[in-house]
């Protein structure tokens, strides 16, 4: 019976990182579905921005 105590905790915490690893997984990828949802909305501005500021490379310039 007490070794049975002493699993319990154990398994109860890797039960615990399991749904914190699950929980991780399903916010990034709620994450990356708005990302993707934003982006192509935001593709002619970026690359309207991207044509009116254009600016020599320099080795100030970070690659």
């Amino acid at each position: 019976m007490e070794a049975d105590c002493g699993r319990v905790p154990a398994q109860l915490n890797r039960v615990e990182n399991q749904l914190d690893r699950f929980r991780v997984e399903e916010f990034l990828d709620r994450a990356m579905r708005e990302i993707s949802e934003i982006v192509p909305e935001l593709r002619p501005w970026t690359m309207r921005g991207a044509d009116l500021r254009t600016e020599p490379l320099t080795r100030a310039t970070p690659t």
